[in-house]
C-alpha cells in the first residue's frame, strides 16, 4: 500500500489556504458593498479578484476566475472601468486588453462618488436657479387662490432641497480640500488615463 505522500497529489499548504480563504471574504465584502451602490454582485465579485491580481488581467484571465463567458465579463468590466473601480492598461508585447482595480480607495471614492455629486449638485442648482424665482413672482402677487397655496408649499420644499444641494456641495469641496491636507491627489488635477 502506497504512502498518501508518495502520490503526486498536491500537498495542501495550510497557509496559502488562509489566505484564499481570507482574500475570498474581502472579495464577498466587496461584492456586497457594490451591491449597495447599485452594482451587481458580479461587478463587485471581478472587483475584488482584481485588487487581488498580482499582475494585469486579459478577459481570458477574468473569464476563467469568474467561470463566466467572455463577452459577460466584457460587459462586468466596462462597468467597473465607467465606474472608475478598474482602468485598462497595456503592456508592451501583449495584443490583449489588459486591466487592473484601482487600488487607491481615495482616488476611487474622489473619482467616482465626488464627481457624480458635482454633477448631481450641478444639474440640480442650475433646475433650482431657473424655477426658484418662477415661484418667486406667483408668490409676490395679490392672489390667494390655491395656485398660490401650492406655489407656497412647493417653494418651502424646494427651499430645503437647495439647503440639501448647498451643504452637499460644502461637503465635496471639504473632501478635495481634505486630500491636499493629507497630500493624496485630487482627480480634478490630475489627467485622464485611457
Amino acid at each position: 500500500m502506497k504512502n498518501l505522500d508518495d502520490t503526486h497529489v498536491a500537498k495542501r499548504n495550510p497557509e496559502t489556504e488562509d489566505i484564499e480563504e481570507m482574500r475570498e471574504l474581502v472579495i464577498e465584502a466587496m461584492s456586497q458593498t457594490m451591491s449597495l451602490y447599485g452594482f451587481n454582485a458580479t461587478v463587485g465579485r471581478l472587483c475584488g479578484i482584481l485588487f487581488f491580481a498580482k499582475e494585469p488581467m486579459s478577459l481570458d484571465d477574468m473569464s476563467q476566475a469568474m467561470g463566466m463567458s467572455k463577452t459577460s465579463v466584457c460587459t462586468t468590466i466596462k462597468t467597473l472601468v465607467g465606474a472608475k473601480a478598474a482602468k485598462q492598461v497595456w503592456l508592451r508585447g501583449t495584443r490583449k486588453d489588459m486591466y487592473v482595480a484601482e487600488k487607491n480607495f481615495f482616488q476611487y471614492f474622489s473619482d467616482f462618488f465626488c464627481n457624480n455629486l458635482r454633477t448631481e449638485v450641478a444639474l440640480n442648482f442650475a433646475v433650482l436657479d431657473k424655477v426658484l424665482p418662477l415661484y418667486e413672482k406667483i408668490l409676490a402677487g395679490e392672489s390667494r387662490s390655491p395656485t398660490r397655496a401650492e406655489a407656497e408649499e412647493d417653494f418651502s420644499k424646494l427651499l430645503e432641497v437647495k439647503r440639501y444641494y448647498t451643504w452637499l456641495d460644502s461637503f465635496v469641496k471639504q473632501y478635495l480640500e481634505d486630500l491636499k491636507i493629507l497630500q493624496l491627489p485630487n482627480p480634478a488635477e490630475s489627467p485622464d488615463e485611457p
